[in-house]
């Protein structure tokens, strides 16, 4: 600022007229001045610690002056989907096949969380292959599959990763849908988790499991825990919990889907809401844990 000014009047409200300026409209000391720590002051903090560098965090740092942060690394990912009975989508389906829908769904979700990830392929129902594609995929520092974690004949996840030196870490969790769920170690560090093929649980299991994990490997805090009134009464399941794909509607929570395998109802959700086990019914109006989705 020129000595003894106290405002700025824009050019486009301003007139010249013979090497004079005249402001076209009433201008009040401080007009169109921007003070010095207005945005942000010496020594204050930009971008706290633990928050994921979105693009305005980084305009941010960079008008600070800051040309380097130190960050994370993001997760290396691989996802595999298992089935012979997967085909691509839009192919015609035959008798028996199903559009593999699962492999968007953890692609998709996992590089929202924060992961650099790739698709390590589609895993036939043979034991050989199962271990060549699992093999390749331990590379990377984690593994998200879905299918072929249960007790079928033709569920090969768990031998062959135990062939591979996975250790087990846990199998099966009390929600519905989405029980059966391997979690493991891989020698080199790798984590795999192997969610159900039905891809409502694959759905359930990446936002219950595989969100926190990432979030705790890129050191991001957790976000708060939300409850919501419920919409409509919901039946408890007695050794359970039920996670089920919910839409806000006025301030509750309607839940639309609760088959494993209804993807289709769950395209409109907001976010999953939570039904604890126990009897009877979780009455409308009652608040219940819900945990937001992110589109």
């Amino acid at each position: 600022m020129p000595e003894g000014a106290d405002a700025v009047v824009a050019v486009e409200h301003a007139t010249a007229t013979d090497g004079r300026v005249r402001a076209d409209e009433r201008l009040e000391a401080g007009d169109g001045i921007r003070r010095r720590g207005a945005d942000i002051t010496a020594g204050a903090v930009v971008v706290d610690a633990g928050v994921r560098l979105t693009p305005v965090a980084m305009s941010a740092l960079a008008a600070a002056g800051l040309g380097a942060v130190a960050a994370v690394r993001r997760p290396r990912a691989v996802v595999l989907t298992t089935g012979d009975e997967l085909v691509e989508p839009g192919a015609p389906l035959r008798r028996g096949q199903v559009h593999d829908s699962n492999s968007l769904l953890l692609l998709e979700t996992l590089a929202s969380f924060g992961c650099a990830v790739e698709h390590g392929g589609r895993v036939p129902d043979t034991r050989e292959e199962t271990e060549r594609l699992f093999a390749a995929a331990l590379e990377a520092d984690l593994v998200v599959s879905s299918g072929g974690v249960s007790v079928g004949p033709r569920d090969h996840v768990k031998p062959s990763l135990a062939a591979l030196g996975v250790d087990e870490l846990f199998w099966r969790v009390a929600i519905q849908p989405g029980k059966p769920v391997w979690a493991g170690r891989a020698p080199g560090g790798a984590i795999v988790l192997g969610l159900p093929g039905n891809p409502l649980s694959a759905l359930v299991g990446l936002h219950l499991l595989v969100g926190p994990l990432v979030r705790t490997l890129l050191g991001v805090a957790e976000p708060d825990a939300v409850e919501l009134p419920l919409a409509e009464p919901v039946r408890r399941l007695g050794r359970r919990t039920r996670a089920l794909p919910a839409r806000l509607v006025g301030g509750g929570i309607l839940p639309l889907a609760d088959a494993s395998h209804q993807i289709a109802r769950a395209a409109a959700a907001d976010g999953l809401v939570l039904i604890e086990a126990g009897d009877g019914e979780h009455a409308a109006g009652a608040p219940a844990p819900f945990v937001a989705l992110g589109r």
